[in-house]
C-alpha cells in the first residue's frame, strides 16, 4: 500500500510538473519552450495511463480550450500556404495538449500555493543574483527585463488570491510570503510598466475580495503588516522610477528633446496609429522597419534608429498595425467574453481569470506581451484552465 502511495504521488508530480516548469524554468533556459515540449507530453502520457479517458471528458468541454485549438488550426494554415503568420505553432500546441489532458482535480489551490510561491522565490533569487551580485544593469540580463516583469506580476496576483482563499495556515503564510517576494522583484527589475500593472491589480483584488467575503481581522492583519513592508521596501524605487524618472523624461519630451525612454515609445505609437490609418485591415506583417523608416524620412515622426525595435510598445497598436483591425477584435474577443461567461459564485477562478487578465490588459498599454513566447505560453495556458475550473461542476 505504502509503494503503491509513493507511486501515485510520483506520478501526480510529473504529471503537474509542465505547471511547474511554465512558472519557472520556461523563463530561464533559452530552450525552455522546447523542454516544455517533452515535459507536456510525458505528463500526457502518464495521465492517461493512470486515469484512462475519464477526465478526458469534462476537459473537452471546456470552450477556452476549443479556442486555442481553432488558433491552432488558423497558424497551421498560415504556415501551409506561407501566410504571415502572429502565432507560434509550438505555443500553441502546448498549450492544447496540456490543458487537454491535464486532469484538473490535481491543480487544486493548495499546489498552486506552492507552485506560486516555488516562482516567487526563483523570480527574487534572479533579480538579486542580476543586481547584486553580478551587477548587470536590466538592459543587459539574459532574459528581457519588460516581460519577465510581467510574468512576476502573474506570480504576485496569484499568491495574492491564494493567500485570500486558502485556509491552510502554512500556505496562507507562504503566500503572503510569495506576494512580498514578487513585489520586490518587480520593484528591484525597476519595470514602470510592470508596477503600474501589478500593484493597481492587488488593490483591486483585495478590495473585490473584502466586498464579497468580508475579511477576519486576522486577515486585515497580515494585509496591513504586508502592506506597511511593501509601501516601506519600495517607496524608494516607486520615487525614483515611477515618479522622477517618470517626471523628467515628461519635462524633457516637453523641451523638445524626444530621445528618452517615453519619448521614443510616444512616437512608435505615433508611427503605429499612421500605418493603421494607412492600411487599417491588411497591416504590415511582422517586419516593421522599413515602414517606420519611411515614416521619418517622411518626417511624421521623431528621427531616431528604430532598427532595434520589432514592436510598437504597446499590445493593441502593435496587433493592429502588424495584422489588421480585425485581429485585434479577435484578441479582445478572446480576452474579454470569458469574463461574462464565468461563473461569478466559484470565486477563486473567476477572481484568478480577472486578476490575469487585468495584468495582461494594462501591461500591454506599454509593452506587447504576447509576442513573447513564454508569456504566451503562460497566460493562454492559465487562462484555458481557469476557465476549465471555473465551470466544473464541482467546486475547487
Amino acid at each position: 500500500m505504502l509503494k503503491a502511495n509513493i507511486i501515485e504521488k510520483c506520478a501526480n508530480f510529473l504529471i503537474i510538473l509542465p505547471i511547474l516548469w511554465i512558472f519557472t524554468g520556461l523563463f530561464y533556459f533559452e530552450n525552455g519552450d522546447k523542454i516544455l515540449v517533452v515535459l507536456t507530453l510525458i505528463s500526457s502520457m502518464i495521465s492517461l495511463v493512470i486515469y484512462r479517458s475519464n477526465f478526458l471528458k469534462e476537459n473537452i468541454k471546456n470552450k477556452y480550450l476549443w479556442v486555442m485549438f481553432s488558433l491552432l488550426f488558423l497558424s497551421v494554415f498560415f504556415d501551409a500556404f506561407n501566410i504571415v503568420n502572429p502565432l507560434n505553432v509550438r505555443s500553441i500546441s502546448i498549450i492544447c495538449v496540456l490543458s487537454t489532458f491535464m486532469p484538473y482535480r490535481l491543480l487544486s489551490k493548495n499546489i498552486l500555493s506552492l507552485i506560486v510561491f516555488i516562482g516567487s522565490v526563483c523570480a527574487l533569487l534572479f533579480v538579486i543574483h542580476m543586481t547584486f551580485i553580478l551587477k548587470i544593469p536590466r538592459d543587459f540580463w539574459p532574459i528581457n527585463a519588460i516581460p519577465y516583469s510581467t510574468y512576476i506580476c502573474v506570480i504576485g496576483v496569484l499568491a495574492l488570491i491564494n493567500f485570500l482563499f486558502i485556509k491552510n495556515k502554512a500556505l496562507k503564510t507562504l503566500s503572503l510570503v510569495a506576494v512580498i517576494f514578487s513585489i520586490a522583484a518587480v520593484m528591484l527589475s525597476e519595470t514602470r510598466g510592470a508596477m503600474i500593472a501589478l500593484l493597481p491589480t492587488l488593490l483591486a483584488i483585495v478590495i473585490y475580495y473584502t466586498y464579497i467575503n468580508g475579511c477576519s481581522k486576522k486577515i486585515w492583519c497580515y494585509i496591513l503588516i504586508g502592506s506597511l513592508l511593501i509601501i516601506g521596501g519600495s517607496f524608494p524605487i516607486l520615487k525614483d522610477r515611477l515618479y522622477d524618472a517618470t517626471a523628467t523624461e515628461i519635462a524633457t519630451f516637453d523641451n523638445g528633446h524626444e530621445n528618452t525612454s517615453i519619448g521614443i515609445r510616444l512616437n512608435l505609437w505615433k508611427a503605429g496609429l499612421i500605418l493603421i490609418k494607412e492600411s487599417p485591415f491588411h497591416g504590415i506583417g511582422n517586419n516593421m522597419k522599413d515602414d517606420v523608416q519611411q515614416l521619418v524620412n517622411n518626417h511624421e515622426i521623431y528621427s531616431n534608429d528604430y532598427s532595434k525595435f520589432s514592436h510598437f510598445h504597446n499590445q493593441y497598436i502593435d496587433v493592429a498595425a502588424k495584422w489588421g483591425l480585425q485581429s485585434l477584435a479577435l484578441l479582445l474577443l478572446i480576452l474579454l467574453t470569458p469574463l461574462f461567461r464565468l461563473k461569478k459564485d466559484k470565486t477563486y477562478t473567476y477572481i484568478s481569470f480577472i486578476s490575469i487578465t487585468s495584468i495582461l490588459m494594462i501591461a500591454g498599454l506599454t509593452d506587447p506581451p504576447l509576442i513573447n513566447k513564454q508569456l504566451f505560453i503562460m497566460f493562454f495556458s492559465l487562462f484555458t484552465l481557469f476557465y476549465g475550473f471555473n465551470k466544473q461542476k464541482t467546486s475547487n
